[in-house]
């Protein structure tokens, strides 16, 4: 984004010409001045920072508003990017956001313009909103999030991708080119009653999480149950040799978090790294699988290779880092935990830089 555009004009413009399916509440509809301040006056608690391109990101804010802020690195400047709204999702090519409003509704808001507009007028319950590609969303849906649904920008329409009516899906993942899907699934417990018919206690002991596979192009696709072990496993994403990685974390705390892959058929399973503990996985924009770990009381950003089970480490981190984020082009932005919140620092030319106070 060059430049952010405003006005009445430009915005119904736009609008009009996006199609008549558009609720006319959300028509033309643009912020008109958007107030930039220092970003040293950004403080606080700032996660989930998210790259637009190499030089901007939206970052959470949770202080007395949760909201996202556009931060421009160039001109070292914040500012608020839609009154009210935090946790956008960016897609692919950063000309685009969504997000899930108050009503369950999902709002695309053009990158450019800040003009919003409605996609759907479908209220059921929704959850990790994501982009499948540039004119695609997906995310789950339903009550008891039973369902994978997918949005078309372009037209509004909706199509169920996966409708098996098993229960409590969550975590979805798609792949770069929008045509595999991972999630998980997490049984309940099981409620015991006592001879009153009261409830006794609910047993926990088989309310584990597995992962699962599904391929949108396959003919009469069915999804594909990848693990069957009861340890928590997260940070789950396709690798390019077609495997999927994930980080299990052991339901015993005192057992190191180790870096695991299975092939899609929910074979070869087996662990990348050892002696470490592991805390986050990225597979990058160029295919490279990167890990935030740690010995004792050493933490680094490794870059594995899930061939020759090797590591090797890009940069050691402070050791109250939470997480990173990767830009297309490389550049990592981490979040690191502060007596007064959570700030973000920048990767730059092999030392770590402060964005956020």
């Amino acid at each position: 984004m060059k430049r952010l555009v405003a006005g009445s004009l430009v915005a119904a413009a736009l609008m009009a010409a996006q199609g008549s399916y558009l609720n006319e509440s959300y028509a033309a509809e643009a912020n008109p001045i958007i107030q930039t301040a220092s970003l040293s006056s950004l403080s606080g608690t700032n996660v989930n920072p998210r790259w637009l391109d190499d030089h901007r990101l939206l970052v959470t804010n949770e202080n007395d508003e949760v909201v996202d802020y556009i931060v421009d690195l160039q001109a070292k400047t914040h500012a608020v990017f839609i009154p009210g709204v935090a946790n956008l999702t960016v897609s692919p090519n950063g000309t685009k956001a969504a997000y899930i409003n108050e009503n369950s509704e999902v709002i695309l808001v053009d990158m450019n313009t800040i003009v919003e507009k409605k996609l759907s007028e479908d209220k059921n319950f929704k959850t990790d909103l994501q982009w499948a590609d540039d004119e695609t969303l997906i995310f789950i849906s339903g009550d008891k999030s039973d369902k994978i649904v997918k949005l078309n920008v372009s037209d509004g329409k909706l199509t169920d991708v996966v409708a098996d009516k098993v229960e409590y899906k969550q975590d979805l993942r798609v792949s770069k080119d929008g045509k595999r899907i991972l999630y998980s699934v997490t049984k309940d417990g099981v409620v015991k009653l006592d001879g009153k018919q009261e409830v006794a206690n609910v047993d926990t002991s088989n309310a584990v999480t597995q992962l699962y596979f599904f391929d949108t192009t396959a003919t009469e696709a069915k999804p594909v149950k990848l693990t069957n072990t009861p340890d928590n496993k997260v940070f789950a994403d396709f690798l390019p040799d077609g495997r999927v990685v994930y980080v299990s974390a052991d339901t015993d705390e005192n057992n190191p978090a180790i870096l695991m892959a299975v092939q899609t058929n929910g074979k070869g399973m087996e662990n990348l790294v050892t002696r470490i503990n592991v805390d986050q996985a990225v597979v990058t924009a160029d295919g490279r699988l990167l890990i935030l770990a740690g010995t004792g009381d050493e933490r680094g950003i490794y870059e594995v290779d899930p061939a020759q089970y090797r590591r090797s480490l890009l940069s050691k981190v402070d050791e109250n880092t939470s997480g990173f984020q990767v830009s297309q082009h490389g550049i990592i932005a981490v979040t690191i935990d502060t007596e007064n919140g959570v700030k973000i620092a920048l990767f730059n030319q092999g030392r770590f830089e402060d964005i956020t106070q």
